[in-house]
């Protein structure tokens, strides 16, 4: 008898489920989803053709921002297979200039290398469309 009780209380907690509105299975679909979505799918910002920024990594310092950066290189490097570089940029807002903090280089066959050497601070000028772009995006952000 016991079964017979277990099937008629999980038969009514569906009906009182399909009553009130809950369908049993879109909520487990939901749940079953959650792990598969990206968990910063919607931070990365575009600048421009291939340049995205991490808006969740902007730190601000007076007027030098720091943040993470991805350029998706639409031509691989002929010599290393390099199709995406992920950099640390730190701009100085007044001064408009810029320096690399540190770059990971990503290759088609899925080799990553790591570049901890901090760069020379540059001029931002007309050759350095996208980084006067993020400068203009990124500079705007006080947090």
């Amino acid at each position: 008898m016991r079964p017979m009780l277990a099937c008629r209380h999980s038969e009514s907690s569906r009906a009182v489920s399909a009553r009130r509105g809950y369908p049993v299975r879109a909520v487990l679909v939901a749940l079953l989803m959650l792990p598969a979505m990206p968990a910063g799918a919607q931070t990365w910002v575009k600048v421009d053709e291939g340049v995205e920024y991490d808006r969740r990594s902007v730190r601000a310092d007076g007027s030098l921002r720091q943040v993470r950066v991805q350029v998706d290189l639409p031509v691989p490097d002929p010599t290393k297979m390099i199709n995406r570089l992920r950099l640390l940029y730190e701009i100085d807002c007044k001064e408009a200039r810029f320096r690399t903090l540190s770059m990971e280089t990503h290759t088609r066959a899925a080799q990553v290398s790591k570049d901890d050497e901090i760069g020379q601070w540059t001029r931002m000028t007309r050759s350095h469309e996208s980084e006067a772009l993020l400068r203009n995006a990124v500079c705007a952000i006080t947090k």
